[in-house]
């Protein structure tokens, strides 16, 4: 074994050890872009609930401020009553349906891109 065998040798690890390094920076590179798209999923999810429940609640605000009885003396007892009737259905509606899905959602989403970048600090 001369010489150049072992300079051959010497050539062919520094060019694995220059793929092995560019590889690991590819890797690298992807886990960061895919770690971006997910925190930009998980923002256009929060904003969608977020939004949801404003509209739900704004639109529960509009029924109750406009839709509600238009006389005020006790000859419309029967309008006042079914208006309170549907008042508390709505706004019950929002308090046991809407707001623990929400919660639910947004735990979710913020749990799991906690439990994500904590994995990823771990890995690295």
């Amino acid at each position: 074994m001369g010489m150049t065998d072992l300079d051959d040798l010497s050539e062919a690890f520094q060019t694995s050890e220059a793929l092995i390094v560019t590889a690991d920076q590819n890797v690298k590179s992807a886990a960061e872009i895919n770690e971006a798209r997910l925190g930009r999923d998980r923002s256009w999810i929060a904003i969608f609930i977020i939004s949801t429940y404003a509209l739900a609640v704004f639109g529960v605000v509009l029924y109750l401020l406009f839709w509600g009885p238009t006389c005020i003396d006790s000859a419309c007892t029967h309008e006042t009553a079914l208006w309170e009737k549907q008042s508390e259905f709505l706004l019950n509606l929002i308090f046991t349906a809407v707001v623990p899905i929400v919660t639910l959602m947004l735990g979710f989403y913020f749990g799991s891109e906690k439990s994500s970048s904590s994995q990823t600090s771990q890995s690295d």
